[in-house]
């Protein structure tokens, strides 16, 4: 997966190690777990897939999480945030490398006394300070790119269902190398395709979940709404071109 994307990669992103986020999200795949044959089917996957498994649990906890977020914050709010922690890190970075060149420029052997000195103290590393703090701009600057695609309409607007279409949308095309759409039967004036398919059963998995918690997923209820909103919110991430 581009882990340039805005969820990152299932595999590698340790987001979810936080104890609270991990419980709420062995929850979320524990509920997930019965609906990944019927994924896998309407892709035309093998079954077990677990790329696919991944990248729908990761995409359900996300639209979870920005739901209860999106309650109280406005996208606005979001982009000032990471863009901070971006230029902060980019700029923890430059000062770490100009401390580690400061300190090439003393001498071999007082160095080397100053670097087991800060060994001992418990010092941080430089060289694996630097690596961590361009990961973190990295992640940040990527989260910033995709909350950027989206449009501010304050606190009430879906932002749950919009994580959880644009993560699904990214693990579609990864599993099946094609882009995620829908179309519309204009003799049946409905919209299909197995990408509809799958925001469906999964919209109605985390639906059950978030009624149980006296909750809601605010999502489009009718399959015309659904449609239209997949479109719209597809719309800044398709860049790849279809499979004919």
């Amino acid at each position: 997966m581009n882990p340039k994307r805005l969820l990152g990669d299932p595999e590698t992103n340790d987001i979810f190690t936080q104890p609270e986020i991990a419980a709420a999200c062995n929850t979320i795949e524990a509920a997930l777990s019965p609906t990944f044959p019927k994924c896998e089917q309407i892709l035309n996957l093998p079954s077990p897939c677990p790329q696919l498994r991944a990248g729908i649990v990761f995409a359900a906890c996300w639209a979870i999480i920005a739901d209860g977020e999106a309650r109280s914050k406005r996208l606005s709010n979001y982009r000032r945030d990471l863009k901070t922690v971006h230029q902060t890190a980019a700029a923890a970075v430059t000062t770490a490398e100009r401390l580690s060149g400061s300190l090439g420029e003393v001498a071999p052997g007082y160095r080397a006394i100053m670097l087991d000195h800060f060994t001992r103290q418990g010092c941080l590393d430089l060289a694996e300070t630097v690596t961590s703090l361009r990961k973190m701009s990295a992640i940040a600057e990527a989260h910033l790119e995709g909350i950027s695609a989206m449009r501010d309409a304050g606190p009430r607007r879906r932002l749950g269902f919009e994580f959880l279409v644009k993560g699904l949308a990214d693990t579609f095309a990864d599993v099946t190398g094609r882009r995620a759409a829908v179309s519309k039967n204009p003799y049946r004036e409905r919209y299909e395709g197995n990408f509809l398919v799958l925001v469906e059963t999964i919209v109605r998995v985390l639906s059950d979940i978030a009624e149980a918690s006296n909750r809601a997923l605010p999502h489009p209820k009718t399959n015309g709404a659904l449609g239209k909103a997949i479109e719209r919110i597809l719309r800044p991430i398709d860049k790849t071109p279809t499979e004919v």
